[in-house]
This record gives C-alpha cells, sequence and structure tokens, in this order.
C-alpha cells in the first residue's frame, strides 16, 4: 500500500514496460498512449482493417509479489470497475519480482479473463478493500492464473533496460 504519489509512479513503471512490449509486438503498429481519463491505457493500429484497433489495460500489482494473490477489481458498491468496466481488448497486470528491473507479465484477453473469474468461484477469494474497504475484490493465487493462462492469454518474464 502506498500513497498517490508512490502509486502513480508504480503505474508509470508497469506502462513503460507494457509500451515496450507492444513496440516488440507490434513493430508496425501505430501505437497510442491515452491522454487523461479513459477506459484503456493503450491502442494499437496496425492499419490492416478499418476496425483493427486493438485497446490494452495495464494492472500492476506489486502486493502480489509478496502475497501470491493477484488481486482484480470487480466493483464499488453496485458500479462495476476495473477489468470488469473496461472496454479494452486485452489487460497487462504487471508483478515486480525480488530480482531489480524484473517483472512478471499476464497478458490476458479481458473478456475471457472475466468470463473466467466469473465461473471460478472456487478459484477466487472475495474481499473488500481500497479506500474505506469500498471496493469489491477478487483475489486469485498467481499459481492458479498461471495453471489457467493457456486459456485466457500469455505470461513473460520481462527485464526492464535501465
Amino acid at each position: 500500500m502506498g500513497n498517490f504519489i508512490s502509486d502513480k509512479r508504480r503505474g508509470e513503471i508497469g506502462e513503460q514496460i507494457v509500451a515496450n512490449i507492444l513496440k516488440a509486438s507490434y513493430p508496425k503498429g501505430d501505437i497510442v498512449k491515452s491522454k487523461g481519463r479513459i477506459n484503456w491505457d493503450f491502442a494499437v493500429d496496425e492499419g490492416r482493417t478499418e476496425n483493427s484497433t486493438l485497446y490494452f489495460e495495464v494492472k500492476y500489482d506489486e502486493m502480489a509479489r509478496d502475497t501470491g494473490n493477484i488481486c482484480f477489481e470487480v466493483s464499488n458498491g453496485a458500479k462495476l470497475t476495473g477489468i470488469f468496466a473496461s472496454e479494452t481488448n486485452f489487460v497487462f497486470y504487471i508483478i515486480p519480482t525480488k530480482t531489480a528491473n524484473t517483472y512478471e507479465v499476464f497478458k490476458m484477453d479481458r473478456l475471457k479473463l472475466v468470463k473466467w473469474l466469473n465461473e471460478s468461484p472456487e478459484l477466487t477469494r472475495a474481499v473488500n478493500g481500497g479506500d474505506k474497504k469500498k471496493f469489491s475484490l477478487l483475489l486469485v493465487k498467481k499459481e492458479v492464473l498461471l495453471s489457467a493462462i493457456e486459456k485466457l492469454g500469455t505470461y513473460l518474464t520481462w527485464v526492464e533496460k535501465e
């Protein structure tokens, strides 16, 4: 847990990692970082078809390194939040490791992930957290998510150059 400044800095680290991954994955794509509070962090358009833009959301989960739980935000009261409210195609979850500048990266199809979370209550733990514990969250053990990653997306270890 941190304050706004440290949380913002960690989010910026996650976004830089994803920007580098997208540049490597889509070398001919036009990569755009969102400005302001939009429902996505990055958009990539490879220009192949009229509607070929892909949208990506970035989540940075530092606590997962120590707890082994990946946290998915579900709602604030009756209002869906996080990946449950997002309109992106993909979500990146970035988890720092204990090795400097090394991160675990989960890139998942957002709709498949939401469906999996909804259909797998036995694999999740529901908790409340965030400001005044107003947010409903789902915790998933990292090993459980890894065992399902082939259905949901990809996993890699990323070393960020300084």
